[in-house]
């Protein structure tokens, strides 16, 4: 039988855990953060947070993936950990909230994007949408070495080109940044009825939107050359990137543009360019069809793994876990998430209509995940760990704290997202008990 090869190497790993994050989040969810946080210190301590929560993250899910460097990342975690019910739920919840839903998203924003510069009507931008869907999914079904180089070259070519925008603000930008850290001088005009700390967990929600993806690096592991060292490296060193980048590029937006244009603006990296580059609106546009293109790539590259990995221990579909008897891919595992991200195109019309969902539930299991350290740690103690998390046991804890008060604040505030994804994981719960049932039959 047909298995996955181990061709990607640590620049092309870090390139994903890198490109995973940056891509659409980074152009829209600065203006999030700026209604709820509309003070500019404030705004970059949450961006500064988040990079800080997101590199806990990373440390901790390295050295899980030092244990068990194989294909389906957090999904095999939790399994390690959990069981078998966990696992399922992840995979599920991955195929038909996290994944699936964050590629439809991205992709309506990369339509929306192309428009702007072409103006394509409705239909126009769904089939485009839904083209861009297909054609990088059948990429990605060509062999993990193209999809790799591809992911490598978009995220190399999107940093260069974010990095100008930082420059741009950096040394043109001409508005005063203003830092002033006492929280009684707040006045939120468009959130007047939140606290401060309501408003500080309601705008991380975008900033861990744009964050999150750094652990897609790790469903890749079973292809990835010597796993135990490149893995956690990939993870830690994409993290390190992403956290840079993301807290320069909100410095240049102040620079560029008052906090209250910031907290107002659907499109704040072509509005802060444009202040001082007549065609800053073009060139931003043409640089974010870059990087959501990219992030549609790694997406439908990595994800798959999980689904693959799934139907490889018996709990899903047998079919999911073939393996091109070419192209050595998780093809079926390819085409499933590429035909249900379509289906939700067709059902979302906005990208601000599912990060709720996705950061809910995506953040809930990675929590879960990153305690299981501690678990093993306890339960596994003579278990190899090529890599050991640096500062055990808060690193870990500190993640698993701040996305408890995260998704606290989001049940309190909207309680209707959590009961969705209950509803979700209870179909997934019936789900499981069935595959068990046949596989036992």
């Amino acid at each position: 039988m047909p298995s996955l090869e181990r061709k990607i190497s640590l620049y092309g790993l870090t390139m994903i855990a890198a490109g995973a994050c940056i891509g659409s989040g980074i152009f829209r969810s600065p203006s999030e953060t700026a209604a709820y946080l509309p003070y500019d210190s404030w705004m970059l301590v949450a961006w500064i947070v988040g990079g800080l929560i997101t590199l806990s993250g990373a440390l901790s899910i390295a050295e899980l993936g030092g244990m068990y460097p194989q294909a389906g990342g957090i999904y095999v975690y939790l399994r390690k950990v959990y069981g078998d019910i966990a696992a399922f739920l992840y995979g599920w919840i991955s195929l038909t909230v996290i994944v699936s839903g964050a590629l439809a998203a991205i992709a309506l924003v990369f339509a929306g994007y192309v428009s702007s510069i072409f103006h394509l009507n409705d239909m126009e931008k769904t089939m485009l949408s839904i083209s861009a869907l297909i054609l990088l999914s059948i990429i990605n079904i060509f062999g993990v070495k193209i999809g790799n180089l591809f992911a490598s070259i978009i995220t190399t070519t999107k940093l260069l080109g974010i990095f100008g925008v930082i420059i741009i603000g950096l040394f043109l930008g001409t508005q005063p940044i203003h830092f002033n850290f006492n929280l009684s001088d707040i006045h939120n005009t468009l959130h007047p009825d939140l606290g401060f700390f309501s408003a500080f967990g309601l705008a991380s929600i975008g900033v861990f939107f744009s964050y999150g993806g750094f652990h897609h690096a790790s469903y890749l592991a079973g292809e990835v050359k010597n796993p135990s060292k490149t893995l956690p490296r990939a993870m830690i060193f994409g993290t390190l990137i992403v956290m840079l980048v993301y807290v320069s590029i909100n410095i240049a937006y102040q620079k560029l543009l008052p906090i209250e244009t910031i907290a107002k603006s659907d499109k704040v990296a072509s509005d802060a360019v444009s202040q001082v580059l007549t065609y800053g609106s073009t060139l931003i546009a043409i640089l974010i069809i870059v990087s959501t293109f990219g992030t549609i790539s790694i997406y439908s590259m990595s994800a798959p793994r999980i689904y693959f990995a799934l139907a490889q221990d018996g709990l899903f579909f047998k079919n999911i876990a073939a393996v091109h008897p070419r192209f050595k891919t998780p093809v079926n595992a390819i085409a499933i998430q590429c035909v249900i991200a379509c289906v939700i195109l067709l059902f979302y019309k906005t990208f601000e209509e599912v990060i709720n969902y996705i950061v809910f539930v995506d953040y809930l299991f990675m929590a879960m995940a990153i305690f299981g350290v501690i678990i093993l740690r306890k339960t596994q103690p003579k278990l190899a760990r090529p890599y050991k998390t640096l500062g055990y046991p808060v690193v870990p804890l500190i993640f698993v704290a701040f996305t408890m008060f995260m998704l606290g604040v989001n049940v309190i505030q909207k309680p209707e997202i959590a009961l969705s994804i209950l509803v979700c994981l209870v179909i997934g719960f019936i789900l499981f008990k069935v595959f068990r049932f046949k596989a036992t039959d």
